[in-house]
């Protein structure tokens, strides 16, 4: 018995050994492992692990600018009044008066009457021929591509009618501003009694066509969801106040009552540059220009509109007779075209022949589903034969299978 015994002992003793070994050998890896990762990570082992962070410009030319058409416009409207009052101060200190001017004067010098021209003037019309050239530049080239950006929510494609009326308008009214803006206003001769001239010409050509086209534009803003609906009061509030003032100031402008006329043509440009701004804070924040290559410069930008387009809104403007996205209880308000009956007959034959295809492969088992079965029903019914099954044996898992759980397919 003791010389069984012994070495049994001496095995124990052995695998104890072994393990307290095995322990010592890990432990002593792991030690090595530490040592090697910290003089790995330190700067002065010979294997010298540095992060480099990106340069700044490695940044620069990785980042994507991303400019808000709407701040920007608004930000063009605020420029308009500061330019205008600047004109109006150095007028008035150059003549040392401090009645009103026309808004016209402002804008020329006679520079060929005879009379001294101070450096005051040449600053004045530097001044104001510059805001005149940045306002139309920008009213061309932000409304130009932001109207064709709004989605008008009236499940109707409208906008791929209205965008060329917009786009006319908007060329008519910058041609005229800027007609009006760099020909001077000469008054006409005493004798020939007459009242317009060119630059009138060009500057009522411009109030005409400025009107509708803020009309048309807050119009469809106004059905647009991302729309600023506080700025697109003040702007609708505005452009009815602007109405009555171009009315008041034509009136008196051709009855030659220039003590009322001049006044309110001052309140119509300060008005317009209100709209401007009410405009640009109104505009969707999802409508942004950016660079359309990252290689390419500033000057070279992308314009368009983040976000998915949304049930039942109008995208005409650039998708043209593509047809809307809609609900199936929308779809069946809508009275559809020859196009678009014809694109959703072909869509049903395709789904009439992806059915017809998974009946050859499955044959009645695909008919024999039910979903208008409730799902906890079944679940219960199911439950209750399994319970049977297991109570009556065979006989009952056998009576089970005759009668058919309602729902599930029979296969």
């Amino acid at each position: 018995m003791q010389s069984r015994a012994q070495p049994r002992s001496a095995g124990r003793a052995s695998a104890a050994t072994r393990l307290s070994a095995s322990g010592a050998a890990v432990a002593k890896a792991a030690a090595t492992r530490k040592a090697r990762a910290s003089s790995e990570s330190s700067s002065d082992g010979p294997n010298i692990s540095i992060i480099k962070k990106p340069s700044a410009k490695t940044k620069k030319a990785n980042q994507v600018w991303r400019w808000h058409l709407g701040y920007i416009y608004a930000g063009f409207g605020i420029l308009d009044v500061l330019a205008r009052l600047m004109g109006l101060v150095l007028w008035r200190a150059r003549y040392d008066s401090n009645g009103w001017p026309r808004v016209s004067d402002t804008q020329r010098e006679d520079i060929w009457t005879g009379n001294p021209t101070e450096n005051t003037d040449f600053m004045r019309l530097v001044i104001t021929g510059s805001n005149s050239i940045v306002r139309c530049a920008a009213n061309f080239i932000i409304l130009w591509h932001a109207f064709a950006s709004l989605r008008p929510a009236w499940g109707l494609r409208l906008m791929r009618w209205i965008t060329p009326l917009f786009r006319t308008l908007l060329v008519l009214w910058v041609f005229a501003d800027l007609m009006q803006a760099f020909i001077p206003n000469t008054p006409p001769d005493p004798a020939e009694h007459r009242i317009t001239t060119v630059h009138i010409f060009f500057a009522q050509m411009a109030w005409y066509a400025c009107a509708p086209t803020y009309f048309i534009i807050l119009v469809v803003m106004f059905f647009d969801v991302d729309a600023g609906k506080p700025s697109l009061v003040a702007g609708m509030f505005t452009s009815v106040l602007m109405t009555f003032s171009f009315i008041y100031y034509t009136t008196y402008l051709f009855r030659g009552i220039t003590g009322k006329s001049t006044p309110m043509g001052w309140a119509l440009v300060i008005e317009v540059a209100f709209l401007t701004f009410n405009v640009g804070m109104a505009m969707p924040r999802r409508i942004i220009a950016m660079p359309s290559d990252l290689g390419r410069k500033w000057y070279h930008p992308r314009f368009l509109r983040d976000g998915k387009v949304r049930v039942y809104e109008d995208t005409s403007a650039r998708t043209g007779s593509k047809p809307l996205i809609f609900t199936n209880a929308e779809q069946a308000d809508v009275v559809l075209n020859e196009d678009e009956d014809a694109f959703l007959r072909r869509q049903q034959e395709e789904t009439q022949a992806l059915n017809d295809q998974f009946k050859s492969l499955f044959g009645s088992a695909f008919d024999s589903w039910d979903t208008d079965v409730d799902p906890a029903k079944v679940e219960a019914k199911a439950a209750g034969n399994v319970a049977d099954a297991e109570a009556g044996g065979a006989g009952a898992s056998a009576e089970a299978d005759d009668e058919p759980v309602p729902g599930v397919p029979d296969f």
